[in-house]
């Protein structure tokens, strides 16, 4: 499964618990679980292949010292 549409799905299943009175049928739960640990697996691929960003963010810097 795709990473964009693993969080789709997830986003899905929130919506029905808040919806469902923050509570979870069990079929959802068990959903819900197997697409957290699928995403937890995604992510921790981003890591090992050094697909994320770890440093200083340039947010607060103007765009003359970003040029630098």
């Amino acid at each position: 499964m795709k990473s964009s549409q693993n969080l789709k799905e997830l986003r899905q299943l929130r919506k029905e618990w808040r919806i469902q009175n923050f509570s979870w049928k069990p079929e959802q739960k068990k959903k819900y679980d197997e697409l957290t640990l699928e995403r937890r697996e995604i992510v921790k691929d981003y890591y090992a292949n050094d697909k994320v960003w770890i440093g200083p963010s340039n947010i607060k810097l103007n765009s003359k010292e970003v040029k630098k």
